[in-house]
């Protein structure tokens, strides 16, 4: 099948894609073949930690060139079988459930486990993170990976925000209270060493926010199942592989976390969208309760 995907294009000047041979999360070298899209995409599994993952991965250049004017909406997988009634329901979503509401309900849970301090989001956008917790009293900063995106941000919001990969990332000051990745460790194409340069730029008591899509939810492992019985029309549709590398789910990146990577889970749900209306309390608790109930995750870590 013909893939049209910008981070398996095999164009020289993007670089080739690479094959993995070992789990970027584990090292283990058990890999074997979970899952192939309707593009064409291959997703493998790894036997040891049981993560999956696009195999072969893009080069950075392909990613370069993709998030230098990504918003989330662009690529194969972003809208482009989305029927009218399902763009009608998208739309009136994001009504119900504004960014600043989503953001401002991260950080009162946050909260439970760490003051405000200082903060550093990593893939920011366009900075409604970090005028959210501002306003909640922390010490905030951006990184972005493009320069004209962190340049815009922080005109736009009057905050710092820093452009660069995270791996080159130092501090100029503290360290930090807390680290905020919303929806970015499923694009990372080393998330392993994404997870060991957070942990070190917390500070001794700091936490970790991260939110992902879910793979393991009931409704992507329904999807999955569907697929490979030839009842979608387009079959994988669900990993979006067009910009998601690796695929989590809540159990087994806690897991991962802990004995890997020195963090303590102390927090994990069913990624949960606040409006303005509704028992929070009782959805909390089913989700924590049930978390592949949601299609993504929510998880905070302390440094251990």
């Amino acid at each position: 099948m013909a893939n049209s995907s910008l981070l398996q294009d095999s164009n020289p000047a993007h670089g080739a894609p690479a094959s993995l041979e070992a789990c970027p999360l584990c090292s283990g070298s058990q890999l074997r073949w979970f899952d192939l899209d309707y593009r064409g995409t291959p997703i493998f599994s790894c036997g040891t930690c049981e993560m999956r993952f696009v195999n072969p991965q893009p080069s950075l250049e392909a990613l370069h060139q993709l998030y230098a004017d990504y918003d989330g909406t662009q690529g194969p997988d972003a809208g482009a079988h989305r029927t009218p009634r399902q763009e009608r329901r998208r739309q009136r979503n994001q009504k119900r459930f504004p960014g600043e509401l989503k953001h401002a309900y991260n950080f009162q849970l946050i909260e439970r486990y760490a003051a405000p301090g200082r903060l550093l989001s990593i893939g920011c956008g366009s900075g409604t993170d970090l005028k959210v917790a501002r306003a909640r009293g922390w010490q905030v900063e951006g990184l972005e990976i493009d320069p004209g995106l962190a340049r815009q941000t922080t005109e736009q919001t009057g905050c710092q925000v820093s452009h660069g990969n995270l791996l080159d990332f130092a501090t100029e000051g503290a360290l930090y209270d807390c680290v905020y990745m919303n929806h970015v460790l499923e694009h990372a194409l080393a998330p392993g060493d994404w997870l060991r340069k957070v942990h070190s730029l917390l500070s001794p008591s700091g936490v970790m926010w991260i939110a992902c899509p879910n793979i393991d939810s009931l409704s992507n492992r329904t999807k999955t199942l569907m697929g490979r019985l030839s009842l979608k029309a387009y079959r994988g549709k669900h990993y979006a592989s067009w910009h998601h590398l690796f695929f989590f789910s809540p159990r087994h990146l806690a897991r991962l976390l802990e004995k890997q990577y020195g963090f303590s889970v102390i927090h994990a749900q069913g990624e949960l969208r606040p409006s303005q209306h509704g028992a929070m309390g009782v959805r909390e608790r089913a989700y924590q309760a049930l978390p592949n109930l949601k299609s993504c995750f929510q998880l905070i870590a302390r440094k251990a």
